[in-house]
């Protein structure tokens, strides 16, 4: 239902090798649940749609799938999602980025939506524009991170 991310989608299949983690969104914005919705939803959709692999995926299926005790390991890994997005602190997240071996940074209306757009500029300084899309005007955008692929 979006053709920029799409786009994006074939811009990863085509250009990043099949172990390059790709972070994004991790919620879907809801308004009835302040952190997003929990429920089925296409959380992780670049993942998902690339086999690429991301920090977490949709927690519902992840939830389901792993034991009860990692439990506080799922939610540190939507907190840190989160963190990554929202902090304009470009130290913060690239820590964070770094921790968990980043690859590249997907920037669209998801995650724009489920974080906000105050800490977006810091990904032009921790990595290199690789991508763009505006279709419709829905910009897509991916970083691939300095401390990325060819590392």
């Amino acid at each position: 239902n979006s053709p920029s991310a799409y786009a994006a989608i074939q811009w990863i299949r085509d250009n990043t090798s099949r172990d390059a983690i790709v972070v994004e969104s991790a919620v879907v914005p809801c308004a009835n649940e302040i952190l997003g919705c929990h429920a089925y939803t296409d959380a992780a959709r670049i993942s998902s749609s690339t086999g690429r692999p991301t920090i977490i995926g949709w927690i519902g299926h992840e939830r389901q799938w792993r034991r009860a005790e990692l439990d506080s390991e799922l939610d540190r890994r939507l907190s840190d999602v989160r963190a990554i997005f929202e902090t304009t602190d470009a130290d913060e997240a690239a820590a964070l980025l770094a921790h968990y071996d980043a690859d590249y940074v997907v920037v669209g209306p998801r995650e724009r939506s489920a974080y906000g757009v105050q800490g977006t500029v810091k990904f032009a300084v921790l990595g290199s524009l690789v991508f763009q899309d505006k279709t419709n005007g829905q910009d897509t955008v991916i970083y691939q991170l300095a401390t990325g692929e060819g590392r």
